[in-house]
């Protein structure tokens, strides 16, 4: 089991206190929805963002049907997930029945393609700016969404790789397989596709995939990025040195990782404040971190989750007014923030132009 799989899972056992149902507006630009929907929530495991891996085997008994007509505002309420993952404008999520539900933009197919998969069985799901990719257990993959860049039809060359984990950026998409190699495809104008071809190694246990980077855990624990480096958020990451990472996410300019111990350190474009910690968080209690647009969040380990960075559509502000403390995931978008609660159900807050907020189960 990944090591990040393992972090959540023991969280998962400590975490505190029974989920309680509530929903309720925006504080103004934002939104906040909760799904209310029943099921008894067995089996929810998982450690998002963008960006990662976890079993996601959902042997609870919710019922998870998704509306199926593909217009971007999720399935009908009882759903109960067991994985998240932001898009830059959409969102998924692994459902306990094994089927994935998405929400939100769907301009190039994104959201409606699970739509038409009646596959049951899938463990983890990715989504990138206008890409989607659905993971099962038996190290298979498919892809949807925009292709311009060769993202999603990439996959096809790697049929039957025993994929491990998959994460999609902007426009690039990178597997792990399970022999602890890498590969990646589609756009590679700043490098972020050769990167680990170009390393000649295995021993990886993790990937990420942001806009125009990418980076990835070693089996020593320390990390390594590569593509676009205009604020640092690859060369900031390599120099840091340190082999205690136990997860790592990335999306647009900025990269952060969570250390051993539960602390968490961030490199890249701190223009809103987004690699920053506030100085209530310095010391560190975080299982998970999940890094957006211009904003970044951290799960704590009592359940709770911190956000800071760009709060222009709430998708900071969101989380303050929660005090369920029962969160297990958190993921983030370009300008909105979901997490996943014990229970299976989700609470999404920020920016909803799309449905990427409201149209959470």
């Amino acid at each position: 089991m990944h090591t990040r799989s393992l972090l959540l899972a023991l969280f998962f056992l400590t975490a505190c206190g029974d989920s309680s149902s509530s929903s309720g507006g925006g504080d103004g630009d934002g939104d906040v929805s909760r799904s209310d929907g029943g099921g008894d929530g067995d089996g929810v495991a998982g450690d998002g963002d963008g960006d990662g891996d976890g079993d996601g085997n959902g042997d609870g008994d919710g019922d998870g049907d998704g509306d199926g007509d593909g217009d971007g505002d999720g399935p009908a309420g009882g759903a109960r997930f067991t994985y998240l993952a932001a898009g830059w404008d959409h969102t998924c999520g692994v459902l306990q029945d094994g089927t994935i539900s998405c929400w939100g933009a769907d301009d190039e197919g994104e959201v409606g393609g699970p739509n038409a998969d009646t596959s049951s069985d899938f463990i983890q799901v990715t989504a990138g700016r206008a890409t989607t990719c659905g993971l099962r257990p038996d190290g298979t993959a498919t892809c949807w969404g925009d292709d311009f860049s060769g993202q999603v039809s990439g996959l096809g060359a790697y049929m039957g790789a025993d994929i491990a984990e998959i994460a999609a950026g902007l426009d690039h998409t990178c597997a792990l397989r399970s022999d602890g190699t890498l590969l990646c495809w589609g756009n590679h104008d700043s490098g972020h596709v050769s990167g680990p071809n170009g390393d000649g190694r295995a021993g990886f246990t993790n990937v990420v995939a942001g806009a125009l980077g990418t980076c990835a855990l070693r089996d020593d624990d320390s990390l390594t990025c590569w593509g676009d480096d205009r604020y640092g958020e690859a060369t900031g990451a390599n120099a840091d040195g340190g082999n205690d990472f136990v997860q790592l996410s990335t999306r647009n300019y900025h990269t952060c990782a969570v250390r051993r111990g539960g602390a968490v350190v961030c490199w890249g474009d701190d223009g809103e404040g987004q690699v920053s910690l506030p100085n209530a968080d310095a010391s560190g209690d975080y299982g998970q971190v999940a890094t957006g647009g211009a904003h970044t969040c951290g799960l704590h380990l009592d359940g709770s989750i911190s956000c800071w960075g760009n709060d222009g559509f709430g998708q900071v502000g969101g989380p303050n007014a929660d005090t369920s403390n029962d969160f297990i995931q958190v993921t983030a978008g370009t300008l909105h923030t979901c997490g996943l609660h014990r229970d299976g159900t989700v609470t999404c807050w920020g920016g909803d132009s799309d449905g990427q907020v409201g149209g959470a189960p």
